[in-house]
């Protein structure tokens, strides 16, 4: 997406995030951001034809744009479970739903793009009829499910909360409801073929992960933990090898006290972690100096309402999305002057949101 920028150094331009409500319609919702100048945006609902509409009864649980942001998956309660939509300008149109034989039958409760978009990776609640983790292959605008995915091999009463590709696109990460909690696969492209890589973590979590993401440049992962602490796990990659395993660090000085259900790495050498919770302050955000991680002061204005569902941060590291359950959409920017100084920009009003898993568009630059 380009962006003009005037002598007086207003940049221009849109950019997209989605998040989902469960008792409006339509249940999911996307939004314009437009920068009017560094460090602040004007934020409404203003994006061209949906084709056809978005859905209007169940509810989505994540969203993500592939690596070009130019089709959009939305995992979702009602079957397809996953939707896809090309975008184009600031048009939807909704792609094909799977042909028979490639359809899953529970709730998607993740998604991620193979960096290439050739690929994407959905997880699914318990007893999902394809697995609970199914990979799809994309020709055209047609997805079909590579045929080996069985090999993931997990136990059929487990339900899955996430996943995600590495930067290089050799490693699937899968996280869970139940134990094992974590799971790691190398993937072979020549051969579309997957590998569990056997004990991947020094120090494994023994609770619920509900989120889970890569750094920019595959050497560290982050989860998002349930009702033990310490809830946010931090994890580097020895190497870069399809079989490599990752070694914990030290926690956070500071960690937060409650389940979390979101976490994000931003910022050009991912020297941002955020996360959110159920419990005030809601939303964390971190500042990485080598291999510790250092709180930020809370803003000045918190996230109303309960849970926070999901979190995103754009890649700059200056604007982070927060959802919560039965409370607005919350925005934040980045004092850009400092390291760690993040200000509550407002958010939307919130009628019967339960928003989860948002995606901020991959063009968002400030």
């Amino acid at each position: 997406m380009l962006f003009n920028q005037n002598q007086l150094g207003v940049m221009m331009g849109q950019n997209m995030l989605s998040t989902g409500p469960t008792s409006a319609t339509p249940r999911a919702v996307i939004f314009d951001i437009e920068s009017r100048e560094v460090g602040t945006w004007t934020i409404k609902n203003n994006i061209g034809t949906v084709t056809p509409a978005f859905p209007t009864s169940g509810f989505p649980t994540k969203f993500k744009f592939n690596a070009n942001g130019t089709t959009l998956a939305m995992c979702y309660s009602l079957s397809p479970y996953v939707y896809f939509y090309n975008k184009i300008g600031n048009d939807y149109s909704k792609l094909d739903d799977f042909a028979a034989g490639h359809i899953p039958n529970k709730t998607s409760q993740g998604v991620s793009w193979h960096p290439n978009n050739k690929y994407v990776a959905a997880v699914f609640d318990s007893n999902n009829n394809l697995g609970q983790c199914v990979v799809w292959e994309r020709n055209g605008d047609t997805f079909t499910t590579i045929t080996n995915t069985s090999s993931f091999n997990i136990t059929a009463t487990i339900a899955m909360s996430g996943c995600a590709w590495n930067p290089q696109g050799d490693t699937l990460i899968l996280c869970a409801t139940g134990a094992p909690y974590f799971l790691a696969y190398s993937f072979n492209e020549s051969t579309k073929t997957f590998s569990k890589i056997v004990n991947p973590l020094d120090s494994t979590p023994t609770v619920r992960i509900d989120d889970l993401a890569w750094n920019h440049n595959g050497t560290s992962i982050a989860l998002a933990a349930g009702n033990t602490s310490p809830r946010l796990w931090i994890y580097n990659r020895n190497s870069l090898s399809s079989t490599s395993t990752f070694t914990k660090l030290a926690n956070p000085a500071s960690l937060p006290t409650r389940e979390l259900y979101g976490v994000a790495f931003g910022g050009t050498n991912s020297e941002y972690l955020v996360c959110n919770g159920n419990t005030s302050p809601y939303v964390h955000f971190y500042y990485r100096t080598g291999d510790t991680f250092n709180k930020a002061a809370n803003p000045t204005t918190l996230p109303t309402g309960l849970d926070g569902n999901g979190i995103d941060i754009n890649p700059e590291g200056t604007f982070v999305v927060s959802v919560h359950y039965n409370g607005p959409t919350t925005y934040f920017r980045r004092d850009t002057n400092t390291t760690n100084t993040w200000i509550n920009i407002g958010g939307q009003v919130a009628t019967g949101n339960y928003g989860r898993g948002p995606d901020i568009h991959p063009s968002f630059r400030i």
